[in-house]
Protein backbone atom coordinates (compact mmCIF):
# COMPACT_ATOMS: atom_id res chain seq x y z
CA UNK A 1 0.00 0.00 0.00
CA UNK A 2 1.50 3.71 -0.74
CA UNK A 3 0.98 6.15 1.50
CA UNK A 4 0.74 9.76 -0.24
CA UNK A 5 3.94 12.17 0.53
CA UNK A 6 2.03 14.81 1.19
CA UNK A 7 -0.01 12.84 4.07
CA UNK A 8 3.55 11.71 5.79
CA UNK A 9 4.81 14.92 5.79
CA UNK A 10 1.41 16.75 7.58
CA UNK A 11 1.30 13.56 10.08
CA UNK A 12 5.52 14.05 10.58
CA UNK A 13 5.46 18.05 10.47
CA UNK A 14 1.73 18.60 12.13
CA UNK A 15 3.28 18.00 15.96
CA UNK A 16 6.37 20.02 15.24
CA UNK A 17 4.18 23.12 13.82
CA UNK A 18 1.51 22.72 17.19
CA UNK A 19 4.64 22.97 19.65
CA UNK A 20 6.11 26.02 17.82
CA UNK A 21 2.93 27.82 18.49
CA UNK A 22 3.51 27.27 22.14
CA UNK A 23 7.27 27.90 21.58
CA UNK A 24 6.98 30.96 20.06
CA UNK A 25 4.42 32.50 22.77
CA UNK A 26 7.33 31.27 25.49
CA UNK A 27 9.65 32.99 23.83
CA UNK A 28 8.31 36.27 22.86
CA UNK A 29 6.38 35.92 26.85
CA UNK A 30 9.86 35.82 28.13
CA UNK A 31 11.32 38.82 25.61
CA UNK A 32 8.69 41.03 27.23
CA UNK A 33 9.09 39.92 31.12
CA UNK A 34 12.78 40.63 30.30
CA UNK A 35 11.89 43.96 28.51
CA UNK A 36 9.31 45.32 30.98
CA UNK A 37 11.83 44.56 34.46
CA UNK A 38 15.22 45.52 32.44
CA UNK A 39 14.27 48.58 30.69
CA UNK A 40 12.64 50.27 33.69
CA UNK A 41 8.82 49.09 32.57
CA UNK A 42 9.56 51.20 29.62
CA UNK A 43 6.14 51.12 28.14
CA UNK A 44 6.24 51.86 24.62
CA UNK A 45 8.97 49.15 23.84
CA UNK A 46 7.35 47.25 25.54
CA UNK A 47 3.89 47.90 24.20
CA UNK A 48 5.60 46.62 20.89
CA UNK A 49 6.37 43.54 21.53
CA UNK A 50 2.72 42.68 23.27
CA UNK A 51 1.30 44.08 19.78
CA UNK A 52 3.51 40.56 18.00
CA UNK A 53 1.06 38.58 19.81
CA UNK A 54 -1.71 39.98 21.35
CA UNK A 55 -4.79 40.53 18.00
CA UNK A 56 -6.64 43.43 19.66
CA UNK A 57 -8.87 43.59 17.06
CA UNK A 58 -10.18 40.25 16.73
CA UNK A 59 -10.49 40.15 20.67
CA UNK A 60 -12.69 43.65 20.35
CA UNK A 61 -14.64 42.41 17.14
CA UNK A 62 -15.79 38.93 19.09
CA UNK A 63 -15.78 41.19 22.33
CA UNK A 64 -18.68 43.47 20.65
CA UNK A 65 -20.03 40.69 17.84
CA UNK A 66 -23.79 42.16 18.03
CA UNK A 67 -22.61 45.80 17.48
CA UNK A 68 -19.45 45.66 15.35
CA UNK A 69 -21.50 46.06 12.13
CA UNK A 70 -23.31 49.25 13.57
CA UNK A 71 -19.98 50.86 14.11
CA UNK A 72 -18.14 53.61 12.14
CA UNK A 73 -14.57 53.39 11.36
CA UNK A 74 -13.45 55.68 14.34
CA UNK A 75 -15.32 53.79 16.68
CA UNK A 76 -14.44 50.57 15.88
CA UNK A 77 -10.50 51.75 16.08
CA UNK A 78 -11.70 53.80 19.82
CA UNK A 79 -12.98 50.09 20.70
CA UNK A 80 -9.98 48.46 19.48
CA UNK A 81 -7.67 50.06 21.10
CA UNK A 82 -9.56 50.47 24.58
CA UNK A 83 -9.99 46.75 24.91
CA UNK A 84 -6.98 45.76 23.31
CA UNK A 85 -5.51 48.19 26.15
CA UNK A 86 -7.22 46.28 28.61
CA UNK A 87 -6.11 42.85 27.21
CA UNK A 88 -2.35 43.35 26.91
CA UNK A 89 -2.63 44.89 30.92
CA UNK A 90 -3.92 41.75 31.69
CA UNK A 91 -1.36 39.60 29.92
CA UNK A 92 1.13 41.83 31.21
CA UNK A 93 0.51 41.69 35.15
CA UNK A 94 -0.10 37.84 34.53
CA UNK A 95 3.68 37.95 32.94
CA UNK A 96 5.09 39.79 36.06
CA UNK A 97 3.24 38.06 38.64
CA UNK A 98 4.23 34.56 37.79
CA UNK A 99 7.57 35.75 35.98
CA UNK A 100 9.80 34.26 38.47
CA UNK A 101 8.04 31.03 38.26
CA UNK A 102 8.51 27.92 35.80
CA UNK A 103 6.07 28.36 33.16
CA UNK A 104 4.66 25.62 31.21
CA UNK A 105 3.13 26.35 27.79
CA UNK A 106 1.35 23.20 26.25
CA UNK A 107 -1.16 22.92 23.21
CA UNK A 108 -3.84 21.94 23.94
CA UNK A 109 -5.85 19.78 21.37
CA UNK A 110 -5.57 20.51 17.48
CA UNK A 111 -8.17 22.63 16.60
CA UNK A 112 -8.73 26.23 14.91
CA UNK A 113 -8.30 28.42 16.94
CA UNK A 114 -5.17 27.04 18.44
CA UNK A 115 -5.32 26.71 22.38
CA UNK A 116 -2.36 27.00 24.91
CA UNK A 117 -2.16 26.24 28.27
CA UNK A 118 0.02 28.25 30.21
CA UNK A 119 1.02 26.65 33.88
CA UNK A 120 2.84 27.32 36.66
CA UNK A 121 3.24 26.91 40.46
CA UNK A 122 4.21 30.43 42.22
CA UNK A 123 4.94 32.23 45.40
CA UNK A 124 4.25 35.40 44.86
CA UNK A 125 5.76 38.03 47.85
CA UNK A 126 6.73 35.28 50.04
CA UNK A 127 3.19 33.70 50.69
CA UNK A 128 1.48 30.50 50.12
CA UNK A 129 1.86 28.76 46.64
CA UNK A 130 -0.29 29.43 44.31
CA UNK A 131 -1.03 27.28 41.08
CA UNK A 132 -1.87 29.14 38.09
CA UNK A 133 -3.60 27.51 34.82
CA UNK A 134 -4.41 30.18 31.40
CA UNK A 135 -5.51 29.37 28.56
CA UNK A 136 -4.74 31.29 25.18
CA UNK A 137 -6.72 31.11 21.70
CA UNK A 138 -4.86 32.06 19.10
CA UNK A 139 -5.54 32.93 15.46
CA UNK A 140 -3.18 32.23 12.56
CA UNK A 141 -3.28 34.68 9.83
CA UNK A 142 -0.43 34.83 7.22
CA UNK A 143 1.44 32.52 9.30
CA UNK A 144 1.53 34.55 12.34
CA UNK A 145 0.01 33.33 15.50
CA UNK A 146 -1.44 35.88 18.08
CA UNK A 147 -4.19 35.50 20.91
CA UNK A 148 -7.61 37.01 21.08
CA UNK A 149 -8.84 35.31 24.04
CA UNK A 150 -7.87 34.41 27.69
CA UNK A 151 -9.51 31.95 29.49
CA UNK A 152 -8.98 32.34 33.75
CA UNK A 153 -10.93 30.00 35.85
CA UNK A 154 -12.65 28.89 32.36
CA UNK A 155 -14.22 32.26 32.10
CA UNK A 156 -13.31 33.72 28.80
CA UNK A 157 -12.40 37.39 28.48
CA UNK A 158 -14.41 37.72 25.55
CA UNK A 159 -17.64 36.21 27.02
CA UNK A 160 -17.21 38.70 30.07
CA UNK A 161 -17.51 41.56 28.18
CA UNK A 162 -20.24 40.34 25.80
CA UNK A 163 -22.43 40.04 28.69
CA UNK A 164 -21.42 43.65 30.08
CA UNK A 165 -21.96 45.15 26.56
CA UNK A 166 -25.57 43.43 26.22
CA UNK A 167 -26.71 44.21 29.52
Amino acid sequence: MKIPWSFLIAFLVAPAMAESVANFLEKKDQQILDLYVANGKNAEKTRVLLAEIIDAEAFAQRCLTNQWQKLTIEQRRESTKLLGDLFTAGHLRILVRFGKSKRIYKEIGAGNPKVIRVSAMANPSGKKSENFSIEYKLTTASGRSRIFDRLEDGVSMIESHQRQVDK
